[in-house]
């Protein structure tokens, strides 16, 4: 159960680019799930910023079957799926985060 939401200013620039954090009570601990997703004119456009990013992190893990192209790196999952790139990063495995980025494609595209 999420205990709280937030869209950081900063980071959101409609319609382009839109950033949610999520935050949940763990006892005495909380865990944070961050998604950016950037919504590009164009596919060539998205694949330019997505490879760009993927550059960045050489030994990176590629996620097969998910979007056109995805990579798993640390706590974070990058995903490209036509215009649309989005980033999930949180506290969870790769697994998870395949679910969270599976659900917001769906719903993105829906």
């Amino acid at each position: 159960t999420v205990s709280e939401t937030e869209r950081p200013p900063e980071a959101n620039i409609p319609p382009r680019l839109s950033t949610c954090r999520y935050v949940v009570d763990k006892g005495q601990a909380q865990s944070v799930m961050t998604m950016m997703v950037r919504q590009s004119s164009s596919d060539s456009e998205s694949r330019i910023g997505f490879r760009q990013a993927r550059e960045q992190f050489p030994s990176a893990e590629a996620v097969p079957g998910l979007g056109e192209e995805a990579f798993w790196i640390g706590n974070q999952l990058n995903v490209l799926s036509g215009r649309t790139y989005l980033n999930v990063t949180g506290d969870f495995d790769l697994k998870a985060a395949t679910q969270v980025a599976t659900t917001a494609l769906a719903r993105l595209s829906g």
